[in-house]
């Protein structure tokens, strides 16, 4: 039996795409906002990250937290 087939949420933050435009590494990141590598790590394969991480996110990367859920303008 197959499952259902992954789709992309819909509200997709773009946090990867964000953290290598600002050319931040992974622990950078997670010591700006005081979370493990690991979780970094999820964050950059498509975890959304928690509500309350949002925040910190978008001032390390120097965007609104609207901004997050589109990619970086170049």
């Amino acid at each position: 039996m197959a499952g259902k087939p992954r789709t992309e949420p819909k509200h997709k933050i773009h946090f990867r795409e964000w953290r290598l435009a600002r050319g931040l590494t992974q622990r950078a990141v997670a010591v700006w906002v005081g979370v493990g590598e690991n979780t970094v790590s999820y964050w950059d394969n498509g975890r959304p990250p928690q509500v309350h991480y949002l925040p910190d996110i978008a001032e390390l990367f120097e965007c609104t937290i609207d901004q997050l859920f589109h990619p970086p303008s170049a």
